[in-house]
């Protein structure tokens, strides 16, 4: 089914569980994150969504391309059954880029499906002593169960953020009923936030802190996650407009260079 410039496929995946689509190099420029589960028992449904954005201008080439990218959609009865199957993943990027390099960094969100994902999170074996998460937005209260296992946490406000490696191994996002990513919202810090320079990493909300588009633009993999009807309708209109969205969650995909998986809960 064809949306504007969005092509959605409905279907009821049914295979053994494998691992993350995150098995490209981890010093490779763009990597990618599957989703993982037993779908034999669990049943899940999932739609992929083709987005074939605009031409982009590529300085390095001094040519015009086409970027497509992939959203996967992956739907869960509860917030329980999304906060297990995220922590999985999450767990398996962590895991990769700690053999691969040593270290791991993340950004990670800190609203209530956030805190219920570093909730689960915490509880997986990882060497937490050598990763680094960076909040989303806020002061990272919500992260507190993971950094008492020994992770780093660089606070928004802090001065470490502009020094942090980069890319990101991995961004998740949490999306809320308006559309908003991270602190990513209407208001005076959109445009800061979604237009700012590349230099700029983040920025003050009228809430506190949010890490900007341009921080994340480059991460080897980006999840979303998100609840409940409204807020997905609003995500499904902000992937169909595309780069004409004026919701921060249809801006970013819109530029990302990096195939994205949406974890949706019912409730």
């Amino acid at each position: 089914m064809r949306r504007g410039n969005v092509v959605i496929a409905n279907a009821q995946r049914v295979a053994p569980r494998k691992p993350p689509r995150y098995a490209a190099p981890f010093n490779a420029p763009v990597a990618q994150l599957d989703r993982a589960s037993d779908y034999e028992s669990e049943g899940r449904a999932f739609e992929s969504l083709r987005a074939h954005q605009p031409f982009k201008f590529n300085h390095s080439d001094q040519r015009a391309s086409a970027t497509m990218i992939e959203v996967e959609w992956w739907d869960f009865d509860d917030l329980a059954s999304l906060a297990s199957q995220a922590a999985d993943d999450i767990g398996f990027v962590i895991a990769s880029a700690l053999e691969a390099r040593g270290d791991a960094i993340v950004a990670l969100p800190t609203g209530p499906t956030g805190a219920a994902v570093a909730g689960e999170l915490a509880g997986t074996k990882t060497d937490w002593s050598k990763v680094t998460i960076v909040p989303t937005d806020g002061a990272g209260d919500a992260l507190s169960r993971i950094v008492a296992k020994g992770a780093r946490l660089i606070a928004l406000d802090g001065a470490g953020l502009a020094d942090a490696a980069s890319p990101f191994d991995l961004v998740v996002l949490e999306a809320r009923d308006d559309g908003a990513v991270a602190g990513i919202g209407s208001g005076p810090a959109y445009e800061p936030a979604i237009s700012g320079p590349r230099g700029r990493r983040a920025v003050a909300t009228p809430e506190g802190m949010t890490l900007t588009k341009a921080a994340f633009e480059g991460t080897r993999s980006l999840m979303i996650v998100g609840r409940g009807s409204t807020g997905r309708a609003a995500a499904e209109r902000a992937i169909e407009d595309g780069p004409l969205s004026r919701a921060p969650i249809g801006r970013i995909l819109a530029d990302m260079e990096v195939d994205a998986d949406i974890l949706w809960s019912a409730s």
